[in-house]
């Protein structure tokens, strides 16, 4: 990382959007995450990516548990609920998952998820917003949109 941003450089983690579908999944990514941003110790964003894969219900429930964690740790109990009804996968990875949910907790570790796609062109904004944020200035008069970029593409 030292060679590469020469001592300025950031993290953008991209949660998958169809792992983030579950709420054990969502929090395995949480977990990676944060172990990336412990790891590294660099500025760390999160975000969606491939937002528009999911159904418009499916994106509020993941963004939901981006935000509110209480809302996640109860969708996990449910799941937990559900897998235990299930004889062949048990509610181990459910479990699991409560108890690394509640380390975080703890450890007062938040994800904030920002939708990314590139088809809606949602979320790049945010992006380069996250990098002006970390790095200052990168001022630019284009808004980062597909139409600024046309020429480019030729």
């Amino acid at each position: 990382v030292s060679v590469i941003g020469q001592g300025r450089a950031c993290l953008i983690f991209l949660f998958d959007p169809m792992l983030s579908q579950t709420p054990s999944g969502f929090v395995s990514q949480m977990l990676l995450s944060s172990i990336v941003h412990f790891r590294l110790g660099l500025p760390t964003a999160n975000f969606l990516s491939k937002s528009d894969l999911l159904e418009p219900e499916a994106l509020e429930r993941v963004l939901d548990w981006g935000e509110n964690l209480d809302i996640l740790e109860a969708a996990l109990y449910e799941e937990s609920a559900q897998q235990a009804l299930d004889a062949h996968s048990g509610g181990q990875r459910a479990e699991f998952a409560i108890g690394q949910l509640r380390m975080m907790q703890h450890a007062s570790i938040q994800p904030g998820l920002t939708p990314l796609s590139s088809e809606h062109e949602e979320g790049l904004a945010d992006v380069l917003t996250f990098a002006q944020t970390i790095f200052g200035g990168m001022a630019d008069t284009r808004d980062g949109y597909a139409g600024d970029i046309e020429h480019e593409r030729n």
